[in-house]
Parts: structure tokens; sequence; C-alpha cells
């Protein structure tokens, strides 16, 4: 086999895998992957919209509150992440202040507390925005929500085992 003939089959060999790129490419969902954690926020809200088929004004309600929501969530989130940093890094100190500890552990039950508050607050801006019709399906969804939340967090990976 003389070079000419290996460059041949090299260009036919590159060409087949660049179309068959290309094809995946135009035939695959145009929707992008889903980043690793991400929250089903917007399915959720458009099933929940749908089952009490929520007008055009209530959507706007709804997703309103849904955002605020998501926005006192975030901010939560956050200060429970520095609090649960604070409280382990107790863990470096030759002695820790327990005063100092259990307030730190106060503060982290507090912000749960708040999550748990929040969460309902939104909830009951969506039943309040209801209309009679509409609230005969709230159960309904209320029982899925609790569901979505409940299994968010058996979501999360076993822990190491035997060591």
């Amino acid at each position: 086999m003389n070079n000419r003939s290996v460059y041949k089959i090299g260009f036919f060999v590159m060409l087949a895998i660049n179309l068959t790129v290309i094809a995946f490419v135009f035939t695959s969902s145009s929707r992008p992957p889903r980043a690793p954690g991400m929250s089903h926020q917007k399915d959720i809200k458009e099933e929940i919209s749908s089952i009490l088929k929520l007008s055009a004004e209530q959507k706007e309600q709804y997703y309103k509150s849904a955002m605020e929501h998501r926005e006192k969530l975030r901010l939560i989130e956050r200060s429970l992440k520095e609090r649960a940093e604070q409280y382990l890094g107790f863990l470096r100190l030759d002695d820790p202040q327990e005063a100092e500890m259990n307030s730190v552990l106060s503060e982290l039950s507090e912000l749960e507390i708040a999550k748990i508050e929040a969460t309902y607050e939104h909830f009951e801006q969506l039943r309040d925005i209801c209309t009679a019709p509409q609230l005969a399906d709230f159960d309904q969804v209320m029982d899925q929500v609790i569901t979505v939340l409940l299994n968010d967090r058996k979501n999360n990976p076993p822990p190491p085992r035997g060591r």
C-alpha cells in the first residue's frame, strides 16, 4: 500500500466521522442538558399550572411568587452553608466554647424552620389565588409537591460503606 492510498483511506474515515458528528448534532434535542443537581422547577411550575388550570393572570401571580420563594430559599441556603461551615470549624479548635456552638446550632435550626415556613407561605399564596373549582385539585398538587420535596432529599447518594 502506498502513501496515497493511506491518505485516501484516512480522508474517507475522517469524512465519515465528521458527517456522523454533524448528523448527531442536528438530530439531538435542541434543549441544553440540565446541570447536575438542577431542580426541575420550571417543569413543576408548568405542571402545577396545568393541573390547577391557572388563568394567565393567575400564572403571572404564581410565577412571581415562585421567583420570590426561590430567592428567599437561595438566601437561606447561603446562610445555612455559612453557619454549617462555622459549626464544623469548631472541630479545628482545641477547646471550642459550648455557648458559641449552641448559638450556631440554634441559628441552623432557625434557618431550617425559615425554609419550611417560606415554602408554606409560597403554597399558601398559590392556594389564595385559586378559584373554588381549582381548589378541588389543590390537594392533588400538594400531594405531588410534598412527594417531590421529600424525594429530592432521598436522591442523595448513600454514605460510603465500610470505612
